[in-house]
């Protein structure tokens, strides 16, 4: 079963293969961090109960990119957000592609915020009894 956390890595997986050169916290930031660099936040999840021991999961990141930019802080923010929307669409997750289902970015105090929201299923498997030796004697006329 795919966690958030494995989504988490997934993003970090795919801005680390984008852009190696920046610094990725997903725990926490540390004061003093080096700019450029990119936060991964998970903002919230769901899950609701479906038909037939399914439920539908749904994930809310953001991440945040900071310029090292001293002028043009939004062109460099906006320039980032449109490489992000390529980037974030499609990511990987231990072998399986998952598509964000929604993606939007706003730029708040010189800081680029792209939140992405992944939606899936998760099937619960319920493994049945398997069955055991059955011995049949069968006497019949020759």
């Amino acid at each position: 079963m795919v966690s958030i956390n494995d989504i988490r890595i997934a993003i970090q997986q795919a801005l680390d293969n984008a852009y190696p050169n920046i610094e990725i916290y997903s725990e926490k930031i540390e004061q003093g961090f080096e700019e450029p660099c990119f936060f991964i936040k998970t903002i919230n999840s769901s899950q609701e109960s479906q038909m037939w021991d399914s439920q539908k999961r749904d994930i809310l990141f953001d991440v945040h990119y900071f310029s090292d930019k001293e002028e043009d802080i939004n062109k460099d923010c906006l320039d980032m957000a449109e490489s992000l929307y390529q980037i974030l669409r499609l990511i990987n997750v231990e072998g399986t592609n998952f598509r964000s289902s929604k993606m939007n970015h706003v730029i708040e105090d010189d800081v680029l915020h792209f939140k992405l929201k992944f939606s899936y299923k998760i099937l619960r498997i319920i493994e049945k009894a398997k069955m055991k030796k059955v011995e049949v004697k069968v006497r019949g006329k020759n």
